[in-house]
C-alpha cells in the first residue's frame, strides 16, 4: 500500500509536547507500506472465551417480590377495613362510614393506617390519634410537611370526626349525611370522646346516645346514678347538639 501520491509533503504525526520538542520523533521517513502475502484469516473460536454469568433464580426472586407486594398491599388495606367485616364478611354502609374515618385520619396525619415501620404505639393509625387525642397532645400527629401551616380548630375537627367514623361499634358510627352536616359546620363537636368498646356490643344509636346524655346530666347534677333513661334527651338528637360524642370508645382496649 503506496500513500506517497497522496501525502506529496513531510509529514508530521503526534503532538509534540506528548514527546518533547524533537520534530524528528514525529517525522515519517516513507509512506510505502506492503504486506506480505494475503492477510491471515481471524479464527474466532481461538479468541479467549468471555465468563460465562452465574444464572441467578428468577422465579425466586420474583416470588418474594410478589409476597412482599401483596403483603404491603393487604396492610395497607386492611386499615380501611372495619373490624366487623371479618367476623360477618358482609360489606355495608357504616363499614364505608369506617373507612372514610381512616381516610380522615390518613389526610391529616400524612401516613397510612397502617404503618409497618412506625414504632410499635404508631403502628396503627387510629389508635395512635385516640392516644394523642386522651393525652392532650392530638397535633403532634399532624403531617409534618404541613410546617404547622394549619387552622388549629379545622384539623381538631377532622381528627375528631375521623375518630368518630372509626369507631369499632357499627352501630355507634355517624351516618354519611351526619359526617356532611359536621363538615359544613351544622354540628360543633364536643371538646372530649370516649373510646369505644368492643364490637361485640349491641348497643344501638339511640340507646348509646341516652347514656351519654345520662352522664353529661350526672356530672353535672354529680348524682351517681348514670344510665337514667327517664331525663329529656331530645337536646342531644344529632341536628340540635354535638353529636360527635358518640365515638364511645372504653378508656383501656
Amino acid at each position: 500500500m503506496d500513500l506517497s501520491p497522496i501525502l506529496l509533503d513531510t509529514m508530521y504525526v503526534g503532538f509534540s509536547a506528548s514527546t518533547g520538542l524533537l520534530a524528528s520523533s514525529h517525522y515519517v521517513l516513507g509512506w510505502s507500506f506492503k504486506i506480505n502475502g494475503p492477510a491471515p484469516f481471524l479464527d474466532l473460536s481461538k479468541l479467549p472465551q468471555l465468563p460465562q454469568p452465574k444464572k441467578k433464580n428468577t422465579s425466586l426472586i420474583i416470588g418474594v417480590s410478589v409476597m412482599a407486594s401483596v403483603i404491603a398491599l393487604c396492610s395497607i388495606a386492611f386499615g380501611y377495613l372495619a373490624p366487623e367485616l371479618p367476623r360477618t364478611g358482609r360489606a355495608t354502609t357504616s363499614s364505608d362510614v369506617f373507612a372514610f374515618g381512616a381516610l380522615l385520619l390518613e389526610v391529616v396525619c400524612g401516613r397510612r393506617p397502617i404503618e409497618p415501620k412506625a414504632l410499635q404505639e404508631e403502628l396503627v393509625l387510629v389508635d395512635w390519634v385516640w392516644e394523642r387525642f386522651k393525652d392532650g397532645r392530638m397535633f403532634e400527629v399532624v403531617d409534618p410537611k404541613l410546617n404547622g401551616d394549619f387552622v388549629e380548630s379545622e384539623v381538631m375537627m377532622v381528627l375528631k370526626l375521623g375518630l368518630i367514623c372509626s369507631n369499632d361499634v357499627p352501630t355507634i358510627r355517624p351516618s354519611m349525611r351526619q359526617v356532611v352536616r359536621i363538615l359544613d359546620g351544622e354540628v360543633e363537636l364536643p371538646n372530649e370522646l370516649r373510646k369505644p368498646g368492643g364490637i361485640d356490643s349491641q348497643e344501638g344509636f339511640d340507646e348509646f346516645l341516652h347514656s351519654l346524655a345520662s352522664s353529661s346530666f350526672d356530672k353535672m347534677s354529680s348524682s351517681s346514678y348514670i344510665g337514667n333513661r327517664d331525663i329529656d334527651t331530645s337536646f342531644i338528637t344529632f341536628g340540635n347538639s354535638p353529636q360527635s360524642i358518640l365515638n364511645a370508645r372504653g378508656e383501656t382496649r
